[in-house]
């Protein structure tokens, strides 16, 4: 994200987390550093969270991806995911403790979850059935502000999914210039596009070829032919006609054109001459081809 994009999210947040009543709760680091005041404060509930021996958890997902994305998300962690929650984290996590209870908020990057641990050592839960509310509110309220952002990352996601796909395909047919092949990636099927001249080399024998692709990349394949690659690859790669008297003739100019560039003369300049000499032709009318009636 870019940096006016965090300051952004920074300050909603803040004033998200800031509408959450502390009713007498402190920082728990801060009070236990001061000593005068740890009869009043519930310390051993807070050293059993730290312990891992919680009384309750508040569990629930950090960011709401669309269904069903969040797995190929956290997987992936791209970049701007990863962003995003370092951007949350430090605003969301706190250590807290009170006079009959601590509890402490945590998030994780590997699992898109945030966890309030709580503990009492005076069998007091009510706040903890409050502060489930407020933080699930709190998540709920964060989503809808990020929700162009998350649509975004998954889009990353899947890009990158396609383009490694897109990949593997180029470098299956290794054999073949990138510049013939339009590969498009849909959710459960791969599309090629190729000139008409490769689509029995790309499908291969009884369908070898394509099949083994299919098993490398998981997707079923298709392959379509595309009449600009089609013109591209035959301008490129002009095929012999397959009259014999023409493919006799075209021999014979050859032999001349290479006599000729072995004087100075290449094959363009005679294109260019030829083309010139035609230009100069004026085809006469009708009318200059009949005689004049005064003749």
């Amino acid at each position: 994200m870019a940096d006016a994009t965090v300051a952004d999210v920074s300050g909603r947040i803040r004033s998200l987390t800031s509408s959450i009543p502390l009713v007498g709760e402190l920082d728990a680091k801060e009070a236990l550093g001061s000593p005068k005041i740890h009869h009043i404060i519930d310390v051993e509930a807070y050293q059993r969270i730290l312990e891992g021996r919680h009384d309750k958890v508040f569990d629930y997902s950090l960011f709401f991806f669309p269904s069903p994305f969040e797995d190929e998300v956290v997987s992936c962690k791209p970049p701007e995911y990863v962003s995003l929650f370092e951007t949350v984290k430090p605003l969301l996590e706190v250590n807290r403790i009170a006079q009959k209870y601590a509890y402490i908020v945590r998030t994780s990057l590997e699992e898109n979850r945030l966890r309030l641990y709580y503990a009492t050592s005076k069998n007091y839960f009510d706040r903890f059935h409050e502060l489930c509310k407020y933080y699930e509110s709190l998540l709920k309220s964060l989503n809808d502000m990020l929700w162009d952002t998350l649509q975004y990352i998954v889009y990353k996601v899947y890009e990158a999914k396609d383009m490694e796909v897109k990949k593997k395909i180029y470098s299956y047919y290794s054999r073949i210039p990138s510049k013939y092949l339009d590969v498009i990636v849909y959710s459960d099927e791969v599309v090629i596009y190729a000139p008409l001249q490769l689509i029995a080399r790309i499908i291969g024998r009884k369908g070898s070829t394509i099949n083994q692709l299919q098993q490398i990349i998981g997707k079923k394949v298709k392959v379509r032919k595309d009449k600009n690659l089609t013109d591209l690859y035959a301008s490129e790669h002009p095929e012999l006609p397959s009259d014999p008297e023409v493919v006799m003739t075209i021999s014979q100019v050859i032999a001349l054109l290479d006599d000729l560039e072995k004087k100075g003369v290449t094959a363009e300049q005679v294109l260019r001459i030829r083309q010139s000499m035609h230009s100069e032709e004026e085809p006469c009318s009708e009318e200059d081809a009949q005689p004049s009636s005064g003749s």
